[in-house]
């Protein structure tokens, strides 16, 4: 979900914007529970798929050095002011136990999981990708670095290390810091990126033949939506795998195929879904206060079904509310870039901006 001054594959930007709007409308509570978890059986595996694939084989300290800049201080920025919108909503609802509320929700900036703990809260979930591609990175980059000579085998040897450290912990119930837990479970994609990156990422990985690819969108989209309903869902943030944690594997890869397969569909994006394709962590970070501002009037003039608190919107309706969360996105899009490029860690304005 990177913006950077690389030059732009257009497949890859298509299927930044599709994946980010799925995001969008994965969170989005719906009367239909089979939309989510079709969705969330793939959309996150794609984005450490498509950083996989960007990724550049570097020292230790060249990683960790661009990575902090990219990754971490906008992690940081957006979570201070998910939290000061937290506050403030609180203030106004005048909520009890606000102290301690602030307090749980700074220090889930630190703690960087998205379940509560006894003592932190991540006011703003989205926001765990950043940390767990943080820590994909920074494995990669140094397993890399011990292998020598980028040895594939010890990639796959330590990949299927950290798949088992993840079961494990999901099993016992434990969780580390910093989406760790999460970054073992999504080092997969994020390790197949990287191996097929020679192959795809150029604008030359186009499919010419549009029936070829439909056939292969839709067997894909059947599979994985069989699949996700034989195994349940996977959910990388929580560590979650459904029945089978190979299954959610294989279901995850072939919901990435089909997802490539509509983007070579499309081959020229507009300028305006350029520029959300190319600053997909900002709408990551802000569109869950911007649905909630969307769905806020709707709770006036539409009744909803209610579930545990939350309003679970008709599928039709989740879909125009994501589209226009997305669109609505720009706005911070263009204030960040144009105000405050440091928050994504550039020094010079985009020039598309």
């Amino acid at each position: 979900m990177e913006s950077t001054s690389q030059t732009r594959i257009q497949w890859i930007d298509t299927a930044k914007l599709l994946g980010i709007y799925l995001v969008i409308l994965g969170h989005i509570p719906m009367t239909n529970n089979d939309l989510t978890a079709l969705i969330y059986s793939f959309h996150m595996p794609l984005f450490f798929f498509l950083s996989g694939i960007m990724v550049k084989n570097e020292k230790i300290y060249e990683t960790a050095t661009k990575s902090l800049k990219t990754l971490i201080v906008p992690y940081v920025c957006f979570y201070l002011i998910n939290l000061l919108y937290f506050f403030i909503n609180v203030y106004f609802r005048k909520t009890e136990f606000l102290g301690d509320n602030l307090l749980k929700s700074f220090l889930g900036m630190f703690v960087g999981v998205v379940f509560d703990t006894d003592f932190s809260t991540m006011v703003s979930h989205p926001l765990w990708f950043l940390l767990g591609l943080f820590c994909c990175r920074l494995l990669y980059s140094m397993i890399n670095n011990i292998s020598g000579n980028h040895n594939k085998i010890v990639q796959i040897i330590f990949c299927i290390i950290f798949v088992v450290a993840a079961f494990l912990l999901k099993k016992s119930q434990l969780f580390l810091p910093w989406s760790l837990g999460s970054a073992f479970l999504a080092y997969p994609f994020f390790l197949m990126g990287s191996f097929v990156s020679k192959t795809v990422k150029t604008d030359k990985f186009i499919i010419q033949n549009k029936i070829f690819i439909a056939i292969i969108m839709l067997v894909a989209f059947g599979v994985d939506y069989v699949l996700t309903f034989i195994n349940g869902g996977f959910d990388i943030s929580r560590i979650s795998f459904g029945h089978n944690i190979v299954l959610s594997y294989i279901t995850a890869f072939v919901g990435i195929i089909f997802l490539i397969m509509l983007s070579n569909l499309i081959k020229q994006l507009p300028s305006f879904f350029n520029l959300l394709a190319k600053n997909t962590i900002i709408i990551l970070a802000f569109h869950r206060i911007i649905t909630n501002w969307i769905i806020f009037p709707l709770k006036k003039i539409y009744t909803f079904e209610v579930l545990d608190e939350k309003v679970l919107l008709p599928i039709i309706m989740a879909v125009v509310v994501a589209i226009a969360a997305l669109f609505a996105c720009y706005i911070p899009i263009k204030i960040i870039n144009v105000f405050f490029p440091w928050m994504l860690g550039k020094k010079k304005l985009q020039k598309s901006v």
